[in-house]
């Protein structure tokens, strides 16, 4: 859609609204408009290390099992478009100097099939079954302050739900610690079905079959449960339990492809994002940077997205003086289409936990606002995704 066709839309859809918030309206109003008419169109980006990506876009705010799936890029105002800045190389790797946590909130709105906002406040709980989701677009783990699992919602096209998890049973991860059961690569490539660590098993749950299946297992990765890039089962660490005859099989997983960037990565956070050769992770903390990036920056303990492809790169994510980041902010959560990467941003700030869910696009370096969540300050939130460039 051209610009002037757009211009067009929102004088059509004028009448339809009142002021004070004419245009917004009329633009929420036009995409509606749009998603009936099927026509649709894309963009996407990530903060992250990257190696490969892309992401699906939706404009409509979604509430408690709200319907509809409007493809599109979104217009927001008073936002300002970010483009990071260089700061240097680790060998032949660009090193991207990323939004600030308050530059983050203003960043252009891309849409995706995920909704705009995800508010998770127990006052907006929705009743489960609400809405159908044969297939998740993403997961959210609810726990509360000690880490103990309270609720998982599942996130699809066409709404939200809570997932009923009665027969999950308290899990404490190899440290003694509560939680754990739920981790970042709890849901399936596909988005048919999410993994649970347990006592001496991995619990699965198939959403089209709405069932439960519990497989037995040996031993239990100390850092959660993950499945394998193409789904067919979990990783175990050193074994693989395939999925769903059960069997318990040598791990077939391959040399790690992030370690040809050569970047001192001090530790690596969240999973691997695999898509047609690329890669994408999330670094809790850089072992070594240039100046620029770490201290003279402003940047004590600088984290990062690490890119591995054709286009490999760096993004940095800097700090600021009312924001703090949390240790392991940034985990990837998948590639987009179009070769952008999805990457959460999880900081601290003057009222409470913010939780984004922002895009960069390694070629372009730009960057978006894909999602905004919201919980209550007494929880934690765990995320976990499909593979959204599909």
């Amino acid at each position: 859609m051209t610009t002037p066709r757009i211009h067009d839309l929102l004088d059509e859809l004028a009448n339809d609204v009142e002021d004070p918030h004419l245009a917004r309206d009329a633009w929420d109003v036009g995409a509606r408009r749009r998603h009936r008419r099927r026509l649709a169109w894309c963009a996407a980006s990530t903060a992250v290390l990257v190696l490969g990506g892309g992401l699906a876009i939706n404009n409509a705010q979604r509430g408690p099992g709200a319907k509809g799936h409007l493809p599109g890029a979104a217009n927001r105002s008073g936002w300002h478009a970010y483009i990071p800045r260089p700061a240097g190389h680790y060998g032949n790797v660009p090193i991207w100097l990323g939004p600030t946590l308050a530059a983050e909130a203003r960043l252009p709105q891309l849409a995706t099939a995920l909704p705009v906002t995800l508010d998770l406040r127990r006052s907006y709980a929705a009743p489960y079954r609400y809405a159908p989701v044969p297939t998740a677009l993403a997961a959210f783990a609810i726990s509360g302050a000690n880490g103990a699992l309270n609720e998982v919602v599942l996130v699809g096209h066409d709404g939200w739900r809570p997932l009923d998890i009665s027969q999950l049973k308290p899990y404490h991860d190899a440290y003694g610690n509560p939680g754990g059961s739920f981790s970042g690569g709890a849901v399936s490539p596909d988005g048919s079905a999410i993994a649970f660590a347990q006592p001496g098993a991995i619990m699965v749950y198939d959403l089209a079959t709405d069932r439960w299946h519990r497989y037995p297992v040996d031993k239990v990765p100390v850092g959660g449960v993950g499945w394998l890039p193409d789904g067919s089962g979990i990783d175990l660490g050193g074994t693989e339990l395939l999925i769903p005859s059960g069997q318990v099989v040598a791990s077939r997983r391959a040399a790690d492809p992030l370690g040809s960037t050569n970047v001192p990565v001090g530790g690596w956070w969240g999973p691997i994002r695999v898509n047609a050769g690329s890669y994408a992770r999330g670094v809790a903390w850089l072992d070594h940077v240039p100046a620029g990036v770490g201290a003279d920056a402003g940047i004590a303990n600088p984290q990062a997205v690490v890119v591995a492809d054709t286009t490999s790169a760096v993004l940095v994510l800097p700090e600021d003086p009312d924001h703090t980041r949390w240790k392991g902010c940034c985990a990837v959560a998948s590639w987009l289409q179009g070769g952008l990467v999805a990457y959460e941003s999880r900081s601290t700030g003057h009222h409470g936990p913010e939780f984004r869910i922002l895009a960069w696009d390694p070629r372009t370096t730009m960057s978006y606002l894909v999602t905004q969540v919201l919980a209550d300050k007494d929880t934690i939130i765990t995320g976990s995704y499909a593979d959204l460039s599909r």
